[in-house]
């Protein structure tokens, strides 16, 4: 039970707020035993007081919502799964956005967007989905210590809906160049990443960080094929293939400008089936 317990107090981490001054509640709280001691505060004793109030009030909202969740997932309350699929839409996020960030750090080097390797650090003969011929330069490769500087990581298979898992890019995110996103640019073609097959519980909590509206408790369907299967491994080429546009009852424009989402897919990679995008490079 302590250790249940504890588990459920780190879900709140992120998302209880101090009300002085509107800080994140970052820490967990360490109860006292008879042998500890508070660290020594040099402050009056008004302060002094003030500061054990505060940790007071903190520690009772952490412990409410401990009862919140223990009730919630004993009683019929918030689905735990959708709890579970915040933490992993948080997951997906963070990598996608360390690899958009390893990719700007390139490009400030001065190195051209066409000369950017998504194959791994073995190359060649990683990833040679990949390879093209600028990977020969260790520096173009985003995976490797001397150019992106970021590890290859694998999808969490938690985040990802098992139901699909006989399809193909299942457990892999995609890179391409090939899609564009509905009145984000030119329609030039962007540099996306993205994974298909996630559950649809992550799906939703990442259209709510977005910003983008749930249709009928559901993701946006697309409007059309937003991935091309035949043209999405990036080889140092742009081109407006695809477009990630919403289905006209969704409303139209649910995906329009958004530099990260959700879709509901019509087609590929199957009926049903939810796809997360993130935008690299805006063009």
């Amino acid at each position: 039970m302590k250790n249940k317990m504890q588990a459920r107090v780190g879900l709140y981490d992120f998302n209880l707020r101090a009300e002085h001054g509107g800080a994140k509640a970052q820490c967990c709280v360490f109860l006292s035993t008879p042998n500890d001691t508070l660290p020594p505060i040099n402050k009056s004793a008004s302060a002094a007081r003030g500061n054990v109030l505060f940790i007071i009030l903190i520690a009772i909202g952490l412990f409410a919502a401990l009862a919140a969740t223990v009730m919630n997932s004993e009683g019929g309350g918030k689905d735990a799964s959708e709890e579970r699929g915040g933490l992993y839409a948080d997951d997906l996020l963070l990598y996608a956005n360390n690899v958009e960030q390893a990719v700007n750090r390139m490009l400030s080097r001065g190195m051209s967007e066409s000369a950017l390797c998504f194959d791994d650090a073995t190359y060649p003969g990683g990833n040679t989905d990949y390879e093209h011929a600028a990977c020969a330069t260790v520096t173009n490769r985003v995976f490797h210590p001397q150019g992106g500087g970021i590890k290859l990581e694998a999808i969490n298979p938690s985040a990802l809906d098992s139901k699909h898992s006989a399809l193909t890019y299942y457990g892999k995110f995609l890179i391409t160049g090939k899609t564009t996103v509905n009145a984000l640019n030119s329609g030039s073609g962007e540099l996306i990443y993205f994974v298909p097959h996630i559950k649809k519980s992550v799906c939703l909590r990442i259209n709510e960080i977005a910003g983008i509206a749930p249709v009928n408790g559901d993701a946006p369907m697309d409007d059309i094929q937003a991935f091309d299967e035949t043209n999405f491994y990036f080889l140092g080429t742009f081109g407006a293939v695809r477009v990630i546009s919403s289905d006209p009852s969704a409303p139209a424009t649910a995906f329009n400008r958004t530099m990260f989402g959700c879709l509901k897919n019509e087609d590929w990679p199957g009926p049903n089936n939810y796809s997360f995008y993130r935008v690299l490079i805006p063009r």
